[in-house]
């Protein structure tokens, strides 16, 4: 798909490791063969609006 966005809820005290290990729950075909401690998280913000004059191109992580 275009897309590869996935909804996760987690309570703002929790730790990085739970986000993680939330993740890896969420989407266990994606990560079977990866622990949980070795992804890396990065914090982005992307405008939720319709103003297509920057667009924002994701490439594939390798």
């Amino acid at each position: 798909g275009t897309s590869n966005a996935f909804p996760v809820e987690i309570e703002s005290t929790k730790t990085i490791g739970s986000l993680k290990e939330l993740f890896k729950a969420k989407k266990t075909n994606d990560f079977q063969d990866v622990d949980a401690d070795r992804l890396t998280l990065w914090r982005v913000s992307i405008p939720d609006d319709d103003d297509n004059d920057f667009p924002v191109l994701l490439g594939a992580v390798p």
